[in-house]
């Protein structure tokens, strides 16, 4: 399950989510690819008590092979791991940020 107080650890592979234990020490739940991101954003619908608890958009500029821009969105419920929810191509996407209006 995930919470609120939960962190994200980026390297060049991937981002290690990880949830603290006791205070004293991060416990790793997941790693999702972080090849060529180059922004992320953490968010959740507020205005829609039905949607996935958590989501996490990614910016690429780069798959690891060629010079492929896109957004992923990963999605993750309280019991379920962040999986990917949506991926769309972009004309060089360097950024991600959430909005929600009305």
């Amino acid at each position: 399950a995930y919470s609120a107080q939960r962190a994200v650890v980026i390297s060049t592979l991937n981002f290690d989510l990880l949830l603290p234990q006791m205070l004293t020490s991060l416990t790793k739940v997941q790693s999702i690819p972080a090849i060529g991101a180059v922004d992320i954003e953490a968010f959740v619908l507020v205005s829609d008590p039905s949607a996935a608890a958590h989501f996490l958009a990614v910016a690429r500029n780069s798959n690891g092979v060629s010079k492929m821009h896109s957004v992923d969105v990963y999605a993750a419920t309280k019991s379920l791991p962040f999986s990917i929810f949506q991926s769309f191509a972009t004309n060089g996407a360097l950024s991600v940020k959430y909005a929600e209006y009305g």
